[in-house]
């Protein structure tokens, strides 16, 4: 997939937009709070309807305004055929269309527009919860598994219920079929895409950093491996009870990340962890290019922060062979990027964004 133009009005202090991005590595560069990074939150809203800096889309709004708009045309690297999404939000509501029809769900605007980021706090999903490691998961089964966003809703809908029995002393048991079926189905997809995740992880891991040695991925399922998930909820039902809540099963995955057996937060260094999270990320790609036939958009912000020029060349190289749309920022023309990789670059100052040739 590939932007062919954005619009915008009235985002953070872009107040218009519209620029028509190359295919693949367009640079947005300019100082400091000029505007580089709400360009990148445009795109972001776009494939998943929030914003990466906010949970609140009212401060996505330009200063002194109270609506904006984003418009793009999304098309492909291997057919002519192009699907337009509008963006609204007005009356601290987003209405949202995709070709002339309304959507109503915000999930419904990742498939046209299938996009990964990175950005200043992406190590988070290296050093936070389980949580954030089970949505990028999700992300990638998501777009590679038509059966899996019913699977999950309908595994959530019976943990809710299940949950409901045990804390109204209701009949559990009517649930536990149901759960146990929805389970398995998705560990199974959950097993195959991690093991496939992990392998290409470790290979850009071996490219990005050759010289950290005993890093180590797992996939945990969510309860004690090697086990039925039917023996498990039956010989946890106590537990749950006196909770008032099921704690073991998909709900509970994690991936989990090691070095040399120990927390993998606890022994590297920041910069160590964005390489690390590149990896991940661009592992997310690669599995998504694959199984899809087809390509994400990824958003870079401000990767010059904290890798040196070295692990940057590696960086865009890797980016180069996986043909994928890019936006990256930076406060520099960004010396580490060969000219010839740039396709477009754009000049973002007050707000205001240039195509600069």
């Amino acid at each position: 997939m590939i932007v062919q133009r954005l619009q915008a009005q009235r985002i953070r202090c872009l107040q218009t937009l519209d620029i028509q991005p190359a295919p693949q590595i367009n640079l947005i560069f300019g100082e400091n709070a000029s505007g580089k990074s709400s360009l990148l939150e445009c795109l972001y809203l776009l494939s998943c309807g929030k914003s990466f800096r906010t949970k609140h889309l009212a401060r996505v709004v330009c200063r002194e305004e109270t609506t904006f708009s984003l418009f793009s045309q999304i098309g492909s690297n291997h057919s002519l055929s192009t699907a337009k999404l509008g963006l609204a939000y007005e009356n601290n509501r987003l209405n949202i269309k995709a070709n002339g029809k309304a959507i109503k769900k915000t999930s419904e605007l990742a498939t046209y527009l299938p996009l990964i980021i990175l950005h200043q706090e992406s190590y988070r999903i290296l050093t936070e919860g389980p949580e954030i490691r089970r949505r990028f998961l999700n992300w990638g089964l998501f777009h590679v598994e038509q059966s899996f966003l019913s699977l999950w809703r309908r595994y959530s809908r019976t943990l809710k219920q299940r949950n409901l029995s045990l804390q109204q002393g209701g009949e559990v048991g009517i649930w536990d079929t149901a759960l146990q079926d929805a389970a398995m189905e998705i560990d199974r997809l959950r097993v195959s895409f991690s093991q496939e995740l992990i392998d290409n992880f470790y290979h850009f891991v071996g490219v990005l950093l050759p010289a950290l040695e005993g890093i180590s991925v797992s996939y945990y399922p969510g309860w004690e491996r090697g086990r039925e998930f039917s023996e498990v909820i039956r010989d946890s039902f106590a537990r749950d009870k006196m909770l008032g809540y099921t704690g073991f099963g998909p709900h509970r995955t994690d991936l989990v990340f090691l070095h040399r057996g120990v927390a993998l937060k606890e022994l590297i260094s920041r910069g160590q962890q964005k390489l690390l999270v590149c990896a991940l990320q661009l592992a997310q790609a690669k599995v998504y290019s694959r199984r899809t036939g087809k390509s994400c958009i990824v958003l870079v912000d401000d990767v010059a922060a904290e890798l040196d020029s070295a692990h940057q060349n590696v960086f865009w190289e890797l980016i180069k062979e996986l043909n994928v749309q890019v936006f990256v920022t930076s406060t520099e023309a960004l010396a580490s990027l060969p000219n010839k990789m740039i396709q477009k670059r754009f000049h973002v100052k007050h707000g205001y964004v240039r195509e600069v040739l």
